[in-house]
């Protein structure tokens, strides 16, 4: 898993001019490539005019590819390969729209460094947030002379830059070109694009995601637990939330948090339950009332009596209120003034008939005090 990308430094300067110049670096990029050595294992180097890649030739690990004039190696593998494949290239390999992410893994239509430059042609640097895995990977542009080197949030995979006399080189792994010097790490989530820029981040890296996340699940449990205070301590704080549950009616002798967090209280359970009496009752007393009131609105929009209009006046007779000798008024009562003629009336009444009394005389009677 080791790589070796270098461009000699002369290219970068103003005073190189023409594709003819460019063109006589080639020799010079291959031969220094060629001293590059991987523990005696063979090597394949992919030569583009102005920069180069050499890496081990045996296994698929890295991938080397060359589409048009881009040249990029891979260290490492995208887990999201077929996701982007499908996304992103069904017309250039001419797949079927209904393919699915199975299918492409099993065929494996495009080798992984040939779809970083499909993407890379298309995305531009815009690429390096869709792809997923764990790798390292460096692509040389021969059109504008650029490069493109990234290393994964997880940082498994190595990434250095540095110089060497004469070049500028990218490495994975531990392999170096002769005389190298300014050796610098490119950190997880980091990229470089062009020779000798300064690195720069596309993604958080993993340990601090993970820190991140920790944290905030820890501060998530605090919240939720709460903080537990003994009755006695005096501390100023939040209690649990178990203490502020409401007692159940089958446990009267559990306790609870007082409302204004003073202190423990004993729940009035019976204090409840005459509260519920009382918020029933009143309940159906409105409605009663509200029917009553119904009731004599027909009436009188009718001018008539229903069949229970006598228990209506009766009802009413009994919410009338009471005087205030505790009786009821009696409406039969009459002054003493109308008492008095009433009796003489009788009487003169009883004159004129004859009415065998024996009274002959004029009669008087005594007031009524």
């Amino acid at each position: 898993m080791a790589f070796v990308c270098i461009s000699p430094a002369a290219i970068l300067d103003d005073e190189v001019a023409g594709d003819e110049s460019i063109s006589k670096t080639v020799d010079d990029v291959r031969a220094q490539l060629n001293n590059v050595e991987f523990d005696g294992k063979d090597k394949l180097v992919l030569c583009l005019p102005g920069g180069g890649i050499v890496a081990p030739g045996i296994g698929r690990n890295p991938e080397m590819a060359v589409v048009g004039p881009f040249v990029a190696v891979l260290s490492g593998a995208l887990q999201n390969y077929a996701y982007l494949v499908r996304k992103y290239c069904l017309e250039d390999l001419s797949l079927p729209s209904t393919i699915s992410l199975e299918a492409i893994r099993e065929r494996t239509p495009i080798r992984e460094a040939a779809l970083v430059c499909k993407l890379y042609e298309r995305l531009g640097t815009g690429m390096l947030t869709k792809l997923r895995g764990k790798f390292a990977f460096a692509l040389f542009d021969s059109s504008t002379m650029r490069v493109l080197a990234a290393r994964d949030p997880s940082g498994e995979v190595p990434l250095v830059q540095g110089e060497m006399e004469g070049f500028v080189f990218l490495a994975s792994g531990p392999s170096r070109p002769e005389g190298v010097k300014d050796v610098k790490d490119i950190e997880a989530g980091q990229f470089i694009y062009g020779w000798g820029s300064t690195a720069k981040k596309y993604a958080n890296p993993l340990d601090e995601v993970e820190k991140t996340a920790n944290q905030a699940v820890g501060a998530a449990a605090m919240a939720l637990k709460g903080i537990k205070l003994k009755p006695d301590a005096g501390a100023k704080g939040r209690r649990s939330l178990d203490s502020l549950r409401r007692p159940s009616v089958d446990a009267p002798k559990s306790r609870r948090m007082s409302a204004d967090g003073k202190g423990d209280v004993t729940p009035d359970i019976d204090g409840w339950k005459t509260k519920a009496r009382r918020h029933r009752r009143s309940r159906r007393t409105s409605v009663e009332s509200d029917k009553g009131a119904s009731r004599r609105r027909s009436l009188d929009s009718s001018g008539g009596k229903s069949n229970d209009s006598k228990g209506s006046d009766k009802n009413d007779r009994k919410q009338r209120p009471r005087s205030s000798g505790g009786s009821r008024p009696n409406r039969s009562r009459r002054s003493g003034s109308e008492k008095v003629k009433a009796a003489k009336k009788n009487v003169t009444s009883a004159q004129g008939n004859g009415n065998g009394t024996g009274v002959t005389g004029p009669v008087h009677v005594a007031p009524v005090h």
